[in-house]
C-alpha cells in the first residue's frame, strides 16, 4: 500500500472518530487515566496545548482538540 493510500485511510478514520465524539471533542473524550505510556504523555501534552483555547465554560472547541490529536498523533 502506498503512503497516500494509508495517509486517505488515517484522514477517514480521524474524520469519522471527530464526528463521532460530537460537541465533547475528542482529547475531552477520552479518559487520560487508562492510558499508558507514550500514549498518556501526548494526551497529555495535547490537553496542555488546548488550554488557551477554552472558552469561558472552560470547553474547548470540539475543531481545536482535533487538530491537537492530529498534531500529537493520536488520531
Amino acid at each position: 500500500m502506498d503512503n497516500s493510500r494509508i495517509q486517505r485511510i488515517k484522514d477517514e478514520v480521524a474524520e469519522r472518530l471527530v464526528t463521532a465524539c460530537g460537541q465533547t471533542g475528542v482529547l475531552e473524550m477520552v479518559d487520560n487515566s487508562k492510558l499508558s505510556g507514550d500514549t498518556k504523555t501526548r494526551h497529555s501534552s495535547a490537553l496542555r496545548d488546548c488550554d488557551r483555547f477554552r472558552d469561558k465554560d472552560g470547553h474547548v472547541d470540539p475543531a481545536v482538540q482535533a487538530i491537537m490529536a492530529r498534531m500529537y498523533g493520536l488520531i
